[in-house]
């Protein structure tokens, strides 16, 4: 734990050691849970758009039901 500490707050260690290693691990970890962000917050607002689809659409039907179009 000790060793990740430090290597958290230093610059890139030198390719190949393992400090390296749990270095680009990190780094990646860090892009994924980014990019995964990113598609949580997209995914809602496809969410929000279907919900808004269905509604007009349950809207329209009740339109034509009662013959306002």
């Amino acid at each position: 734990m000790q060793l990740k500490k430090r290597i958290m707050m230093t610059e890139e260690p030198p390719y190949g050691t393992i400090a390296w290693y749990f270095f680009e691990i990190e780094e990646k970890q860090r892009q994924l849970t980014f990019l995964l962000s990113e598609i949580e917050e997209r995914l809602g607002k496809i969410k929000e758009l279907l919900n808004e689809i269905d509604n007009l659409k349950a809207q329209m039907e009740i339109a034509i039901n009662v013959g306002k179009i």
